[in-house]
């Protein structure tokens, strides 16, 4: 009796057990298969419900007023540009115009100025040729002058010495002599250089003939 009993309680707990599985398992896959119908549906419902959108960007009215503000502001700089580089042009040419007109003008004074230079020059000239003439009739004057008051030395006429002396001399262009001095020559002739140099001066000189003093270079030949 105790053994039907014990196998008669194993049964049932195992069938118990078998049974309890089953029902845990059928649960599972109910709930599995619940779980997996909802998120289908949630997901079909968030996609038909709540379809994405896109996104339309409003600008505010002060960046449109600050933008149409900033294209007239570049056309005024656009319209003042092609102002300034008109004018430039204007003035490139009204300076030009200037330039030449005063380059004339500079040019006829310079051709009035030596128009004047050249009829100084010619007058200077003709003042000059005139003076030179009379300039050489006065060193002519003064040679034949010097040489009448020469006078050959006795001493060196007794050795019969001769020689070539040359004196620089310098008179006022009044006529007066300022200075002698002899260059070269032997010197027994000196004394008569000399007292024939201030005994040729002082002449008599028209006015203007000689502005400066004058310097005279001469070679007084002394031969038998």
């Amino acid at each position: 009796m105790n053994r039907y009993i014990l196998s008669f309680i194993l049964a049932g707990i195992l069938y118990i057990s078998l049974f309890a599985s089953y029902i845990l398992y059928f649960d599972n896959n109910i709930t599995s298969k619940s779980t997996k119908e909802k998120t289908k549906r949630v997901f079909i419902s968030i996609i038909e419900n709540k379809p994405i959108k896109k996104q339309i960007v409003q600008i505010p009215k002060k960046v449109k007023k600050s933008k149409k503000i900033i294209k007239q502001k570049r056309k005024k700089l656009i319209v003042k540009k092609n102002i300034i580089k008109k004018t430039k042009k204007l003035q490139t040419k009204i300076t030009k115009k200037n330039c030449i007109a005063k380059t004339n003008k500079v040019v006829q004074k310079q051709i009035q100025k030596t128009k004047a230079v050249i009829k100084t020059i010619e007058r200077k000239n003709d003042n000059f040729l005139l003076n030179k003439a009379e300039q050489e009739k006065y060193y002519k004057k003064i040679k034949i002058l010097i040489n009448k008051n020469k006078i050959y030395p006795r001493r060196a006429q007794k050795r019969s010495i001769e020689s070539t002396i040359r004196v620089r001399f310098t008179i006022s262009n009044n006529g007066k002599l300022i200075n002698i001095k002899i260059l070269s020559g032997k010197s027994i002739f000196y004394n008569s250089v000399k007292k024939a140099i201030k005994a040729s001066f002082p002449i008599k000189i028209k006015d203007g003939v000689f502005k400066n003093n004058i310097i005279f270079d001469l070679h007084m030949v002394y031969k038998l």
